[in-house]
């Protein structure tokens, strides 16, 4: 069983570029990964890994999920006060997550069903320039314990990310600290949070 990483540095840059009315949906899905990343790298056996994802599936695809779980709650508040299908964009997170627990050595799709289930479930429909090269080069940095090199990770231009709404700066300052390295790197993402360039 291996340890849960820290969350990095970048999360709660991005929990504040978000919009005040926009935050508590960021932490419920960023609570939601950090759910899944932990049944997917620390169950004992794969098929435990497998029973726990489909329990949360079934949570997102139920008409009437269950109660007494606090985060379940969280997610039944927030997708009624949002205009898309929530839970239907989460179902990726899910799948993602099952990709690293069973296919671990499956980089990109684990990468892409991770990326672009956080990012549309926070989106919500729309079309964005590089929105899903964005969200695989989040989901790929946030997994420094897979060891992905800098030449499997998506090139992704800024100027794209700059064109985005306000809305969605915090997904593209994650995007951004996919790219980031150095000593500065700190600097270009708190400068990304405030002014969206």
């Amino acid at each position: 069983m291996t340890a849960m990483p820290p969350d990095p540095p970048w999360l709660d840059l991005a929990m504040t570029a978000a919009l005040p009315q926009d935050r508590p949906l960021l932490a419920m899905l960023l609570e939601f990964d950090r759910r899944l990343d932990k049944i997917a790298t620390q169950s004992s056996e794969p098929m435990l890994g497998q029973i726990r994802l489909a329990w949360w599936r079934d949570v997102l695809t139920a008409d009437t999920p269950p109660s007494g779980e606090p985060l379940i709650a969280t997610i039944m508040a927030l997708e009624s006060s949002v205009a898309w299908n929530l839970r239907g964009a989460m179902l990726q997170l899910v799948d993602g997550w099952e990709v690293r627990l069973l296919s671990p050595d499956d980089v990109t799709e684990f990468a892409r069903a991770r990326g672009e289930g956080l990012f549309r479930a926070f989106s919500g429909p729309g079309s964005y320039a590089a929105f899903e090269t964005a969200a695989v080069s989040w989901a790929m940095a946030d997994r420094p314990d897979m060891a992905i090199s800098a030449t499997r990770s998506p090139s992704l231009e800024s100027k794209h990310l700059r064109q985005w709404p306000r809305r969605l700066r915090p997904l593209s300052l994650l995007a951004l600290a996919g790219q980031a390295n150095g000593r500065a790197a700190g600097l270009r993402l708190s400068w990304h949070g405030l002014t969206g360039r």
